[in-house]
């Protein structure tokens, strides 16, 4: 602090001796400095988050001259949080242990450039994770690690961070995570039978991952988008998807089905989720428009009836019960064979590309 503080204190006299405004020293004798490099490594390790903060503050505002520059190096989480990511130069290894330069470019649209540096800020430890799991929300924060360690996968040991996105600009996120080349697969709802879901969050996701990547590597175009079919069609994307789910899957992208995770879970686990027999019962409109939506498509032929059943109980813990506490008090009151045995098939498809993945990645 003290030798910060006393560089900056003589760059700042330095520039008003340079600019006349100071006469009390001889510009001949103090000899002011026409350019100043202030280089700082790992400043996490010898000060606390808020003297950390102050730092970085000032030595910013220093930065903004026309005759300074700062590099900080660091690999502290709280740091990036306190500065800008279009000032951060990421570097990674690859696959050859080489050491790659990447800057983070956000969009140029200004709600979603807006929408990606708040959640880079709230997530900075996607910066220094070997893979990234993106996911829709709270849930998949706290029930993600827990299926990955079933499968003996620790996400500290693994260097593996998952972010929620909410489902918005993913394709940003994307693109992001490609131009720093951090590998990442994503979960997001599937939404069947609600407002643009199903069939909709196909061509969702579809037209984002177009505008993420070049026709060539999409291995699509925008006239396969266009055949997809409409959200409410009477095509079961359950009993004839056309090969997306195999195309998504291919590509680290896969769905919470029918619904969500939430839903995904009370149906694999339904005893942990404290799910009674009485609970279970076909749900009348009230509880359909409750849990699916006022414009929700028709849900014969797309739920079965066990799935219909648990409506009722899915609503109660989850629209109106806290959706981080139950899968806690879930999680904790099974164990990892048990897990293991009932894993929905898209969490075992999800984990299973995260394996693969982290076997060709450097430590």
């Amino acid at each position: 602090m003290l030798y910060i503080s006393l560089v900056l204190a003589m760059r700042e006299i330095g520039d008003k001796v340079l600019a006349g405004e100071l006469e009390a020293f001889d510009i001949d004798k103090l000899r002011p400095a026409i350019f100043t490099l202030i280089a700082v490594e790992e400043p996490e390790n010898s000060l606390s988050p808020h003297y950390l903060g102050r730092v970085i503050r000032a030595i910013s505002e220093f930065a903004n001259g026309q005759n300074a520059q700062t590099l900080v190096a660091t690999h502290a989480p709280s740091l990036l949080r306190r500065v800008a990511p279009e000032t951060i130069r990421y570097l990674r290894l690859d696959g050859d242990r080489r050491t790659v330069v990447a800057r983070v470019v956000l969009p140029e649209n200004e709600d979603a450039a807006k929408y990606v540096r708040e959640a880079v800020h709230a997530f900075p430890e996607l910066y220094f994770a070997r893979f990234v799991i993106l996911g829709e929300g709270d849930s998949e924060e706290v029930v993600l690690p827990r299926m990955l360690a079933a499968r003996g996968v620790l996400t500290d040991d693994a260097s593996i961070s998952v972010v929620p996105l909410g489902g918005r600009h993913v394709n940003h996120f994307w693109r992001l995570l490609h131009e720093l080349g951090i590998p990442h697969a994503t979960l997001l709802d599937l939404d069947l039978a609600r407002f643009q879901g199903g069939w909709g969050r196909i061509k969702y996701a579809a037209t984002q991952l177009l505008k993420y990547s070049d026709v060539e590597n999409a291995g699509i175009d925008e006239d396969e988008i266009a055949a997809i079919p409409a959200w409410n069609s009477e095509q079961g994307l359950l009993i004839d998807d056309d090969d997306w789910f195999e195309y998504f899957n291919e590509r680290g992208v896969f769905f919470s089905s029918p619904l969500d995770l939430d839903f995904m879970m009370i149906e694999a686990f339904a005893e942990v989720y404290r799910v009674e027999d009485d609970e279970c019962e076909e749900p009348d409109e009230t509880t359909l428009k409750a849990v699916l939506g006022k414009k929700h498509d028709t849900v014969a032929g797309q739920y079965t009836d066990y799935q219909l059943q648990l409506f009722d109980a899915y609503h109660h813990r989850f629209k109106l019960g806290s959706k981080p506490a139950w899968h806690i008090r879930a999680m904790a009151a099974i164990d990892d064979a048990e897990i293991a045995a009932d894993m929905p098939a898209a969490m075992t498809a999800l984990i299973d590309y995260v394996e693969t993945e982290l076997e060709g990645l450097p430590e």
